[in-house]
Order: C-alpha cells, then structure tokens, then sequence
C-alpha cells in the first residue's frame, strides 16, 4: 500500500465525541450490521474508487457505550485493480 494514510472520520450517534479509524485509503461507505450489535462494514479505495486498489474492512466498536468507545478493525480484505 502507498500513499499518504487518510483518516475516515466515523461519526457514532449517541457518543459526545468524534471516533476515528484510519484507513490506508480515501472512505467511500459505512454500513452497520443488521445482525450483530457494535460491527461495522467500511469501504474504502484508491483514486477516490475510480481506479486502483480498495479494501473493505470489519470494525468492531469496542468497550462500553460512551465517550471511551473506541473502533478497532477485525478484519480487512483487500482487492486489487488491474
């Protein structure tokens, strides 16, 4: 991966306080999981998803619900554009 890290800002309603993960790449969506309570799907890509590589990752928001609720990425898979 290269190119400068960019930060994808997320915003968790219910939190006074802005929480942040980062991503090697330029943010394009955020969905939160039906299913399971605190996950998160985050897309992201090279060239603002024009051309390149993108890379869609699982967030989990860990500790207790409130200002200290932090994200912490669980998996990440990556693609590679041709």
């Amino acid at each position: 991966m290269r190119g400068s890290c960019t930060t994808f800002f997320l915003i968790i309603l219910g939190i006074c306080r802005m929480t942040v993960f980062r991503s090697p790449f330029q943010g394009q969506a955020v969905q939160f999981s039906p299913h399971i309570e605190g996950k998160l799907a985050v897309a992201t890509a090279q060239y603002f998803g024009l051309v390149g590589n993108g890379r869609l990752s699982i967030v989990d928001l860990v500790g207790p619900p409130g200002p200290n609720q932090t994200l912490q990425e669980a998996v990440a898979f990556e693609s590679r554009g041709k």
